[in-house]
């Protein structure tokens, strides 16, 4: 809270939101919980280290693309733009903007504040584009298992399969 845009983010709004909507393409249902909503803002936080000397900006960048928080901004934008009436899974592109905070774990604590866009410099973002791709292809195949699963575990029976002498590879040179 000692950082003053952190704290005026967090002025007004509600803590922990779950958010229940129906995908609009599969008709499945999707959840998110939201760390913090607000009328201008979701605001996600994380924390971070950085470690191996690498700068702090740097640890952050790399935790957005390695931990895939891409993914995580773009779907809670579409489950909130769904949840506030816009029956489209487009509505991401409209929804208010997606804030992650990244909160140093160790002293001194230091944040760094980013938000993720549908555009930059009027361009589509290509990270939020990626997002929405891999979104709507995880949306598919969760689909697609509720499908054919329903509420029985998500596995297919197995035939018994002989193991041939090929595939161990000890035995290749004896």
């Amino acid at each position: 809270m000692d950082e003053p845009r952190f704290a005026e983010l967090l002025k007004s709004g509600r803590a922990e939101v779950p958010l229940f909507v129906t995908d609009p393409d599969t008709g499945i249902g999707l959840k998110a919980k939201l760390d913090w909503l607000a009328p201008t803002c979701t605001l996600d936080i994380k924390t971070f280290s950085a470690t191996r000397g690498k700068p702090i900006s740097r640890a952050v960048t790399d935790a957005i693309w390695y931990e895939h928080y891409y993914r995580q901004a773009y779907f809670y934008s579409m489950v909130r733009a769904l949840a506030e009436g816009n029956k489209k899974v487009s509505g991401a592109q409209t929804a208010p903007t997606f804030i992650l905070a990244f909160v140093e774990s160790e002293e001194p604590h230091e944040v760094r504040i980013r938000e993720l866009r549908p555009k930059s410099g009027g361009e589509v973002s290509l990270l939020w584009e990626r997002a929405r791709l891999e979104v709507r292809d995880m949306i598919r195949l969760y689909a697609s298992c509720v499908e054919k699963f329903g509420n029985e575990p998500w596995r297919t029976n197995q035939e018994v399969d002989p193991l041939l002498d090929e595939e161990i590879k000890a035995l290749a040179f004896t």
